[in-house]
């Protein structure tokens, strides 16, 4: 099983290149795709694409949330944050969800190396 973030999925489905979407793609065609469920809330709630989306989507895996989650992840963010980084909040619950399930996330975004760096969080 592999994750991804909102930025790498969102570049996937517009057709992007990349590393990351090369990975998106050989983990959908696969069905080892799970998405932490912040990411697919951010992708199913844009007004224009979310519509068409949610029969995409709809038998696609979500990452489970375990007890405890929410302050895990409080933690998690309280845990990078330095006086240079501070985590948005999405980042952190994608982390953690990640972090909890242990599987590896797939992203384009530079900031989650800080959360591989301080909290455990694999990246693909």
């Amino acid at each position: 099983m592999i994750s991804c973030d909102t930025l790498s999925l969102s570049a996937y489905l517009r057709g992007k290149k990349g590393d990351d979407v090369e990975q998106v793609e050989t983990a959908l065609v696969t069905g080892q795709l799970a998405l932490p469920p912040v990411v697919l809330t951010e992708i199913l709630s844009d007004v224009l694409a979310g519509p068409m989306l949610d029969d995409l989507f709809a038998g696609l895996s979500t990452l489970p949330l375990k007890d405890g989650y929410w302050i895990r992840a409080a933690h998690t963010r309280r845990r990078v944050r330095t006086g240079v980084f501070v985590p948005r909040t999405t980042q952190a619950l994608v982390a953690q969800a990640c972090i909890d399930a242990d599987v590896p996330l797939i992203t384009r975004d530079d900031e989650f190396r800080y959360f591989a760096q301080h909290c455990g969080l694999k990246l693909a």
